[in-house]
Parts: C-alpha cells; sequence; structure tokens
C-alpha cells in the first residue's frame, strides 16, 4: 500500500506544490491525503457558545475550505474519490 500525505495550508503558495504530488501520487499509483494544517485562534472563556460548539464549526469551515482549495487547484471532482 503507497501513500502519500500532503500537509498544507490552503494558501496559493502551496498550488504547485499540491499539483506535483497528486502527479506523483498518480505516477506512482499510491493513495493521496491532503491534511490541512491550521491553529484555533484563543477562544475567551466569556464566549455565548460553549467551546466545543465554536471548534467544531471552525473544523467544519476548514474541511469546506480545504476541498475547495483542493478542487480550484486540481479542477477535478472530489467527490468520486471520497
Amino acid at each position: 500500500m503507497k501513500t502519500i500525505l500532503y500537509a498544507t495550508d490552503c494558501t496559493k503558495n502551496d498550488a504547485s506544490a499540491l499539483k506535483y504530488a497528486y502527479r506523483f501520487s498518480y505516477i506512482m499509483k499510491a493513495d493521496l491525503h491532503v491534511l490541512h494544517v491550521y491553529d484555533f485562534p484563543p477562544i475567551h472563556l466569556s464566549v455565548i457558545q460553549p467551546i466545543e460548539k465554536l471548534q467544531n464549526r471552525m473544523k467544519q469551515e476548514k474541511k469546506i475550505l480545504l476541498k475547495n482549495s483542493v478542487k480550484h487547484i486540481l479542477k477535478m471532482n472530489l467527490e468520486k474519490h471520497q
């Protein structure tokens, strides 16, 4: 089993590296897993919503950002590969 793990912060600077990782995984017949690296901003205790709910919402937003970023860069339908 061949797997390539590609970590990104979803910036425009990562586009070339993602394309390279995709081509390399295709040539090597390996699975490509894209990982979004981000940091949670500090959350103060005086927020209205529970911290877990805020963290889950941010996690969902980051998943959408990653999916849209990869889709835009690779111009392919990721639904087939999930």
